[in-house]
């Protein structure tokens, strides 16, 4: 990928690891030292919790107050209503089907509002579930195979709109064979995982 153009105003969109600033700060600290002239602006647009849906709903005031050149957009692991891998039955494979739906459609009408404003937009598959490091937490077996299904469906809808793809799933993916990057909750990479994020 190349980098931001000099001048440039980036927003991050993302949920609570976008919020956490960790992988964000290990970017920033690089331009600040590899590129201290190009004066890229950059913004932290995630929120805690959020889905696609919060973005939209906060949208002008969260990411088009900074009037943005460029947004890099990962976001997923909330929309994928992975609290219903523990219903039975039909209900859940609805109700992950429906949050799906309302996932396509939501990204499009983001990517969208976005084109209309001449953003440039970089997509990120979200990052893995990470189901199978060692952790006393309730695990939701199905976890990592329902966000691979998401991060499949983000490349897709890149490759057909033209966006570039910074790929966090299939780094993270492989770099947990190696060693444990996660907080017991499957969900948030630790300290050092979010370093891996910033080098992908």
């Amino acid at each position: 990928m190349n980098r931001f153009p000099n001048g440039s105003r980036v927003c991050f969109i993302g949920d609570s690891i976008t919020h956490s600033n960790m992988h964000l700060a290990h970017i920033v600290a690089y331009y600040r030292e590899h590129f201290a002239s190009s004066k890229v602006e950059f913004y932290n647009c995630g929120i805690s919790g959020g889905v696609l849906g919060t973005t939209l709903g906060f949208f002008d005031e969260d990411v088009a107050l900074y009037n943005p050149t460029h947004a890099v957009i990962m976001i997923g692991i909330n929309d994928a209503a992975r609290w219903a891998l523990t219903f039975e039955g039909e209900s859940k494979y609805q109700t992950i089907k429906d949050a799906f739906e309302s996932y396509k459609a939501n990204l499009s009408t983001l990517c969208q509002k976005l084109e209309n404003m001449g953003v440039q937009i970089t997509l990120c598959t979200p990052t893995p579930y990470a189901e199978y490091i060692q952790s006393d937490e309730p695990v939701l077996r199905g976890g990592y195979a329902l966000m691979l299904g998401y991060a499949e469906y983000i490349k897709a809808f890149a490759k057909e709109n033209g966006y570039p793809v910074c790929d966090y799933h299939s780094y993270m993916t492989k770099a947990l064979q190696t060693e444990e990057l996660y907080c017991p909750d499957y969900v948030h990479p630790t300290d050092r995982g979010q370093y891996y994020m910033a080098k992908c």
